[in-house]
């Protein structure tokens, strides 16, 4: 919940809204109104590195609000440990894949478990 809370705080919504109409009316002007995929496709692949961008800030809220409350964040790093499990990555393997649209599982476990 407070990884969401982060996202609020942080407006990354609008951020994007804005980032993705920008970006779209750049692509549409550089490469003339050709279809609106091609427009959306070039949207998405320059606002993807902003996107992991935020997952990163909304982790670290999360991560000082946890510490705020006096919670714990190990658990949080099981929690990131068992989705890897499903996602069948292999620990600490980095992924390279240009449309994720959040950081590496890996990332996330060690920033939790190492709770900064």
């Amino acid at each position: 919940m407070a990884h969401e809370q982060g996202h609020v705080v942080y407006k990354h919504s609008l951020k994007n809204a804005i980032k993705t109409t920008i970006s779209g009316a750049m692509a549409a002007y550089f490469v003339g109104d050709v279809s609106a995929l091609a427009n959306g496709l070039g949207a998405f692949m320059i606002n993807g590195h902003y996107s992991r961008e935020h997952e990163r800030e909304a982790d670290k809220y999360a991560l000082d609000r946890l510490h705020t409350l006096n919670i714990d964040t190990k658990p949080t790093a099981k929690l990131f440990e068992e989705l890897q499990k499903l996602e069948g990555e292999k620990k600490g393997e980095k992924g390279n894949d240009i449309f994720a649209t959040h950081p590496d599982t890996s990332e996330r476990i060690k920033l939790f478990r190492d709770g900064k």
